[in-house]
């Protein structure tokens, strides 16, 4: 593989999963994929230029630490620095992601307490059971399919955040974005939901409200709730049945 600044090489390294009781990722610019799969170990495979190994990854009292930090060089491609890791399907993640400028992909993983910082790019979560999950961004967008958690935390300063099938107790909060709620068709379910400047529109409850800095509630028997704010942008929620995308 051929980076726009030098050579680049793929490297696969495999960790011990019983050595393991947290990961913690600080990392200046990557895009990373969390998933599992059939084997034992955790698998790491990653890219880096052959004349910088910038990479740092060890385990120490349990903690697997994947360090990655760019002090003088200036990154272009994003895409030429990749991550992936690969977990046992009964692994259960904790720890920690705090990533510069990337994009962030988790699949079918079973959480315990894990927090993700992100300054810009985007994070795609889909088919997660979480305990306790906190996401920020600073400029880019979420969507969140299928999470099922105790308690979400989930936050952009700039861009757009998107559900479909959430369970559990959720704050999504965006400083400037849209907020689309896309919920199953007899969820019971209560949702606050406030814009600065915006609309907040509800799809199969009652009609939109066109008024500035208001506030919703929809109440069903309250198996868990939902608070969406945005300073400035809409909230849509509506059921799944209906078509997405329509605002």
């Amino acid at each position: 593989m051929i980076g726009r600044n030098g050579a680049m090489e793929l490297i696969t390294k495999v960790i011990k999963c019983n050595d393991v009781k947290k990961i913690q990722m600080d990392i200046s610019v990557s895009n990373i994929i969390v998933e599992p799969y059939e084997g034992n170990d955790i698998e790491l495979t990653y890219t880096q230029k052959i004349d910088k190994p910038l990479w740092d990854i060890h385990v120490q009292e349990g903690i697997l630490s994947i360090h990655l930090q760019h002090k003088t060089t200036i990154i272009r491609r994003t895409e030429d620095y990749k991550l992936k890791i690969k977990l046992p399907r009964e692994f259960i993640l904790d720890g920690s992601i705090n990533n510069g400028v990337g994009h962030i992909r988790f699949t079918e993983l079973t959480i315990g307490e894990f927090s993700i910082q992100l300054g810009s790019g985007g994070i795609h979560c889909e088919k997660v059971e979480a305990n306790d999950l906190s996401i920020n961004v600073g400029a880019g967008h979420l969507q969140l399919q299928h999470i099922h958690a105790t308690n979400l935390d989930a936050q952009t300063g700039t861009g757009s955040i998107s559900t479909k099938d959430l369970k559990g107790n959720a704050d999504l909060n965006s400083g400037v974005g849209n907020i689309n709620i896309a919920l199953e068709k007899d969820s019971n379910i209560k949702l606050d939901l406030s814009t600065g400047i915006g609309k907040v529109i509800k799809d199969g409850w009652s009609e939109s409200s066109p008024s500035i800095g208001n506030t919703s509630i929809l109440q069903g028997e309250e198996e868990y709730c939902i608070y969406a704010v945005t300073g400035v942008g809409n909230i849509k929620v509506h059921k799944e049945s209906e078509t997405v995308g329509n605002s």
